[in-house]
């Protein structure tokens, strides 16, 4: 009876500390990133008889649009404003009219402004498909170059701001048949407005002088007793300015810290590299390695990140990361095996699918991902798309399961994307094949820390073609050859 207290104990210890760090990682953030998640209104182009110049004007009249919370399809938001009732009961969702989203819907959200000295960037981490975006009655991107479900588009708004309330007004077009985005698997009907809007969270990224991009941790262990680790440590730093600047770049991970000064030409985007063989504070004695839940814990740390100019931090965020070492191999029978931490690990698991309205909250995932540990599964394959967030990732960073992350069917058969299929892929043009690398290096650098990910996924009945898969290995050694890359999972090669 005391074992069992004593492991009760134990457990809530554990996730009170899990919740610490969420909430400890999230409060250094907030400094300098918000999301624009609350205040957001959409309506059909139909309704509208004006222009994006006078919808991002302060005054202009929304009263009868619908309100919604960004993510958000505009099926999702429809769905929340009680426009369509009991959608997945008999056949109502085939008695949807169509038409209705193969025009443009405007989405416009007003946020406050404290101090337009700073260096202000916008991000959308998800429009689907292309978009015009206007800015307190100024265009400040279009759809030209803003388009691709997948992509995560970063737009400097320091010009375009202003003290106290600002208007944001986004002009979404739909995604054509040909075009290679968002695609739902064949086992439930496609979303009526083939998932048309705002999918993922919009944000505003906040910094002085200089700010830090694309944070990176890998390790490599002892895997004998476990008793070393070394991490190495790299974020690309970035002058805000367009004049010289020296800062000193700053790492901290628990009691080790780390810095390197630099100096950086006007606009300069410098890759810096904190490596063990430099940095000795880097290999680690002892460390928590990060486990499945069925192997040990999934131990987590976090790291701070820091750009430091003039004795003032101009930007920092933090980023939680396991220290864990992942590796394929082949068997004598020419099967794909895995290993964590030099262990082979036997992949149990299934495909996952986001809500068909991509509007799963929080608490349906976390209670999904509860019944793939009750089933006595260790593996999520994402299948379709990526999760409306972030969020899905961190909880299997947390729970200790594994995750295949990358690209499903949606690409490969004529019934998904409306081009001619063969042996490979559908995708064959120059332009739609940067497209993809262009998709894939925005979900890496966005999601390579979490250690749940074992496993990059390129395909899923057939492989790239050759042209495009020789690229695909010229990206992953530049941003994340920590890992193993599966071209098909059909036939694991």
């Amino acid at each position: 009876m005391k074992n069992i207290k004593h492991s009760n104990k134990t457990l809530i210890l554990f996730l009170l500390c899990v919740m610490c760090n969420i909430i400890t990682v999230n409060a250094q953030n907030s400094k300098f990133e918000k999301q624009l998640k609350n205040g957001w209104v959409i309506e059909s182009s139909t309704k509208i008889n004006s222009t994006g110049d006078k919808i991002s004007a302060i005054n202009f009249d929304v009263s009868k649009w619908y309100k919604t919370t960004v993510p958000a399809t505009v099926m999702a938001a429809l769905i929340a404003n009680k426009e369509y009732a009991d959608i997945f009961m008999g056949e109502n969702i085939n008695k949807v009219d169509t038409t209705r989203f193969r025009v443009p819907w405007w989405y416009r959200n007003e946020f406050v402004i404290e101090d337009t000295s700073k260096n202000t960037e916008l991000v959308f981490e998800g429009i689907n498909y292309r978009a015009n975006v206007w800015l307190n009655g100024k265009k400040v991107a279009a759809a030209d170059s803003l388009f691709g479900g997948f992509r995560i588009f970063t737009l400097n708004i320091s010009k375009n701001i202003k003290k106290g309330k600002n208007v944001l007004a986004v002009e979404v077009f739909h995604q054509q048949k040909n075009e290679p985005s968002i695609g739902f698997v064949d086992w439930a009907p496609m979303a009526p407005d083939r998932e048309l809007g705002l999918w993922r969270p919009v944000k505003l990224k906040i910094s002085d002088k200089t700010s830090l991009n694309n944070i990176f941790v890998t390790s490599k262990i002892e895997k004998k007793e476990y008793k070393n680790a070394e991490l190495t440590v790299s974020a690309e730093a970035v002058n805000n300015t367009n004049e010289v600047v020296e800062t000193t770049v700053k790492g901290k991970i628990e009691n080790i810290i780390f810095e390197k000064k630099v100096t950086l030409k006007p606009f300069e985007k410098q890759l810096i590299v904190f490596k063990p063989s430099e940095f000795n504070q880097l290999k680690i004695k002892n460390p928590r390695l990060w486990w499945t839940y069925e192997l040990g814990e999934p131990n987590l740390y976090t790291l701070t990140m820091s750009a430091e100019t003039n004795n003032t931090v101009s930007y920092s965020k933090s980023t939680q990361f396991g220290i864990r070492e992942v590796e394929d191999y082949l068997t004598a029978k020419g099967y794909r095996g895995y290993k964590l931490n030099g262990v082979e690990v036997l992949i149990k698991g299934g495909g996952w699918v986001d809500g068909m309205f991509l509007n799963d909250t929080d608490e349906k995932v976390k209670a999904q991902l509860e019944y793939v540990k009750q089933t006595n599964m260790n593996t999520v394959r994402m299948e379709g798309f990526w999760g409306n967030s972030e969020r899905i990732y961190e909880m299997c960073d947390e729970m200790g399961l594994l995750m295949m992350v990358g690209w499903s069917c949606q690409w490969e058969w004529k019934a998904y994307l409306d081009k001619p299929e063969d042996e490979f892929m559908s995708i064959k043009t120059p332009e739609d094949m940067n497209l993809i690398i262009n998709y894939t290096r925005d979900h890496v650098n966005w999601l390579r820390n979490h250690p749940s990910i074992f496993v990059w996924v390129m395909g899923s009945d057939k492989l790239p073609r050759p042209e495009l898969e020789e690229k695909y290995n010229v990206l992953f050694e530049e941003v994340d050859p920590s890992r193993p890359l599966l071209m098909s999972c059909k036939g694991m090669n």
